[in-house]
């Protein structure tokens, strides 16, 4: 179940990754001009998919130039994190629970290639915030009288724990 909630998710980010205002942001000699559409757009979809707590879009270089938050852009670099360099090699990719850079909670990443005319331009990812997904999906389900829904990785890492949030990661 886990993993087709996380399919679906990445597929949603793929979608909006062949937006055209964010590959024209991305190959504009002025990006000026697409910036502020680009940065609409992104806070849309993080208005309109809940479970995502932000979402930006980077240059081939893993620098945020677009974001749902203004104040990451051209502030934040991904370029080392594995999210990033598998979209830059033309893969959706659903990271492993990791800490955030500039929130340091612990997050999911979903992230797919930017392009145009078969060219790679950048990368655009959504996050989901672990405890915030805790609260807002998996603490409004009960089961029986006292149980409660938890999530896991394979490896058996915590990442939604109703009863105790600090256990997450």
């Amino acid at each position: 179940p886990a993993a087709a909630v996380a399919a679906m998710m990445a597929g949603d980010v793929d979608a909006f990754a062949k937006n055209d205002v964010m590959a024209d942001l991305l190959s504009a000699q002025n990006p000026e001009p697409f910036r502020a559409s680009a940065n609409r757009q992104l806070e849309y979809f993080i208005r309109t998919h809940k479970v995502f707590t932000g979402m930006r879009l980077t240059n081939d270089q893993g620098i945020v130039v677009a974001s749902s938050h203004a104040k990451n852009i051209n502030k934040v670099n991904v370029s080392k994190r594995r999210y990033f360099q598998a979209s830059m090699k033309g893969k959706p990719f659903v990271s492993e629970p990791l800490v955030s850079s500039t929130s340091g909670k612990p997050i999911l990443v979903i992230s797919a290639p930017v392009s145009k005319a078969g060219r790679i331009l950048g990368v655009i990812y959504a996050v989901i915030d672990l405890g915030g997904f805790t609260e807002s999906q998996l603490d409004v389900i009960k089961v029986g009288e006292y149980g409660y829904v938890y999530m896991m990785t394979p490896e058996g890492v915590l990442l939604a724990y109703p009863p105790d949030k600090s256990q997450i990661m």
